[in-house]
């Protein structure tokens, strides 16, 4: 079996691992997003606290700087602030006609408020309200607040820096993201060292049925696990048990039944059972001549011997040809040519195992006289025509044959046969006449259970 050229990136191992990273990078995303906008929430509320914090206590001494008349002591505190507060823009005091009684930029001082010309208002409450806008150097938070708990004295400025929120978020953002990072770069970690384990045992289940194909039945995988490859495993397991099984089931058959009667059952079990089909085919007898005294010279062991030996060499003759060997009976053989599979030259292959089977022969007796032993001689007969083929007997045992008139000629046939020859029936000639070298009997001859006689040819050899 061809191994695929594998594309890392559509690998099962790199599509898990793509989706648990994407997963984890959209979290940390979706989790860094939230949290840096709750954070900077929180942050400028806090920001925002701290302003009005201070807002209220300058607001305090700026009511009894103005009640005693002494507006010059309100510089330091707002100086002060502005320099020791980290965030703190600005902070001056208003009377109430918005003229500036006290700056930490001393250079403003009786100058008149300038309200910025657009601002987003941020907080409304009743002692202080929030302002946003915008500046060159960035955007400002301006808390404005009334001067004088009974009486309204003027009013209070304190601005906020946009810019020590951003810097505290941005701070904390980065925390985040190499928080993030960190967590991406372990979950990738994990998630090759899961894609791997979820596709290891995929792998060695590919493994396995590359095995099964190039023909290791013997193959089983163990995966020990209690999830659903698991259960893929053992789904493995038991297809390749039952694969053996059915290889083992096809060469014992075999052993018994041809290998084309196998095939045709196995994949038609329908046919396993009584009953045939009436077919064309082409049937042999052959028959050792003498067995029957030979087999009184010889013991038991040593005469199977020599049939086992005798039928060994023939047998791959019969396959080759693509013949089928009906069955044995005793030193003699009954071969058909047309079933299970018929093919248009069935006459003509069964014509030439003959003669090869006659050549065999030859070549066995040729060692057998090297060895000092006797010739060990054959006829054969061949004939054509309809029989019936299928399974004989019944359902507890059964044979798969074929039966006929034909099959009986050619049992004639061979009693009729000289050693050495291999004879023809008139059928049988008619398909092979223009493919072989032949001799006509110069008699008809009467076959037992025929009325008529009939003719028989002697093959020489294929043209």
């Amino acid at each position: 079996m061809a191994e695929k050229k594998r594309r890392i990136f559509s690998s099962i191992r790199f599509k898990i691992m793509f989706s648990i990273a994407s997963l984890i990078a959209l979290t940390m995303l979706g989790v860094s997003s939230v949290v840096t906008k709750e954070v900077r929430k929180a942050i400028l509320s806090e920001s925002l606290d701290k302003g009005q914090a201070i807002a209220r206590n300058l607001s305090l001494i700026a009511e009894e700087a103005i009640l005693t008349m002494d507006d010059t002591s309100l510089f330091m505190p707002l100086s002060k602030t502005v320099e020791e507060s980290r965030g703190i823009k600005y902070a001056f005091v208003t009377d109430k006609r918005g003229n500036i009684i006290a700056h930490n930029d001393i250079g403003l001082v009786d100058t008149i408020n300038k309200e910025p010309e657009s601002f987003s208002e941020v907080l409304a409450g009743e002692d202080f309200h929030v302002m946003a806008y915008s500046t060159d150097e960035g955007l400002i938070y301006k808390i404005d607040g009334r001067v004088g708990d009974v009486e309204n004295l003027g009013s209070i400025h304190v601005g906020v820096a946009g810019a020590i929120i951003d810097e505290a978020v941005e701070s904390i953002t980065n925390s985040i993201l190499i928080i993030s990072l960190l967590g991406l770069i372990a979950g990738a970690i994990g998630a090759v060292i899961l894609a791997s384990m979820q596709v290891r045992p995929i792998l060695v289940l590919a493994r396995a049925v590359r095995a099964i194909g190039e023909g290791n039945l013997e193959q089983r995988v163990d995966l020990r696990r209690n999830d659903e490859i698991g259960d893929l495993g053992d789904a493995f397991n038991e297809m390749t048990k039952g694969l053996q099984e059915r290889e083992f089931i096809r060469q014992t058959f075999q052993k018994f039944v041809h290998k084309d009667v196998v095939n045709q059952l196995l994949e038609n079990p329908d046919m396993i059972k009584v009953g045939g089909e009436k077919k064309k085919v082409t049937i042999i007898f052959t028959d050792i001549r003498g067995f029957t005294a030979l087999s009184e010279t010889l013991s038991p062991h040593d005469l199977i011997g020599l049939l086992n030996s005798y039928f060994a060499q023939l047998l791959p003759i019969i396959d080759k040809n693509g013949g089928v060997l009906d069955k044995f009976i005793g030193d003699a053989m009954m071969i058909v040519f047309g079933t299970p599979l018929a093919k248009e030259d069935d006459a003509l292959r069964a014509v030439k195992t003959g003669l090869e089977i006659q050549a065999k022969v030859k070549e066995l007796n040729l060692a057998r006289e090297r060895d000092g032993r006797d010739h060990i001689t054959m006829g054969i007969g061949i004939n054509t025509g309809n029989v019936i083929a299928g399974n004989v007997g019944s359902e507890d045992r059964m044979e798969y044959t074929v039966l006929g008139d034909a099959v009986n000629v050619a049992a004639r046939l061979e009693g009729q046969s000289r050693t050495g020859d291999v004879i023809i029936s008139d059928a049988t000639y008619a398909e092979v006449k223009d493919k072989v070298v032949s001799v006509k009997s110069d008699e008809k001859v009467f076959l037992k259970g025929k009325s008529e006689a009939v003719n028989i040819y002697v093959v020489e050899k294929l043209l």
